[in-house]
């Protein structure tokens, strides 16, 4: 195994540990439960509010990963989708940053509903519950548990991407220093997921999707104007 002696980039170090070669150090990813975060925040003497919901990431947190060497930033499904009104709850309000199992710093999207329970774009519902350490949300009900057959999942009101804010990644991305060198890893989840994994199992799937993934990213640099050999993407 060919190890490299000079310090990398976050970026670098991820496809070097990729490539099976060994890095300078080993990669670093970093997720906490928001109690956690909080507690690091005030140990670097950092000031945190409550990031605006045109925001995607939360730039205290940002900071704190930064101070951690993490080498990853997280680019997940729940940023940047938009459930269509009707799954709305009678007195639900919309909220970007409170979900406790937000554990990075991009921003997560979740209905809270009155009793203080909480439903994501898939409709999972989540109930928080109290240990001795802190709080921690656990599976309530499941959105179709009670589906028999094709017409209820051709009925059920899938999120549905909203592909503007997609467009500005990689703007979002030059603008924080710390992403500029880090790969991002990217989140997919819901109903579906265990299929999904099934199905990407396979070496030679897997390839063509990361060549398939590597021209969509292409793709989106060059339609927000940016440089296709930029790596900040």
């Amino acid at each position: 195994m060919q190890t490299i002696t000079q310090t990398l980039t976050s970026r670098a170090r991820i496809q070097t540990a990729l490539q099976h070669r060994e890095p300078d150090r080993v990669p670093v990813d970093v997720l906490m439960t928001p109690e956690v975060w909080h507690k690091l925040v005030k140990h670097f003497g950092l000031e945190w509010r409550k990031p605006d919901d045109t925001a995607f990431f939360d730039p205290v947190w940002e900071q704190v990963a930064a101070r951690l060497e993490s080498d990853m930033r997280l680019i997940s499904y729940d940023q940047f989708c938009n459930p269509p009104e009707s799954v709305l709850h009678a007195g639900a309000r919309v909220e970007w940053w409170d979900a406790l199992t937000r554990s990075t710093p991009n921003r997560m999207w979740r209905q809270w509903l009155p009793d203080g329970d909480s439903i994501d774009i898939w409709g999972h519902h989540y109930r928080v519950v109290e240990n001795p350490t802190g709080a921690y949300e656990e599976f309530a009900t499941y959105p179709l548990q009670n589906a028999t057959s094709v017409e209820d999942l051709k009925s059920y009101a899938w999120a549905e991407p909203d592909c503007r804010p997609v467009r500005r990644i990689p703007a979002r991305i030059a603008a924080g220093r710390a992403f500029r060198r880090c790969p991002r890893r990217s989140r997919g989840a819901g109903p579906a997921e265990p299929a999904r994994r099934a199905r990407t199992a396979g070496a030679p799937h897997a390839r063509r999707s990361a060549r398939g993934h590597a021209r969509a990213r292409l793709r989106v640099r060059q339609r927000a104007g940016g440089d296709a050999d930029d790596d900040g993407f």
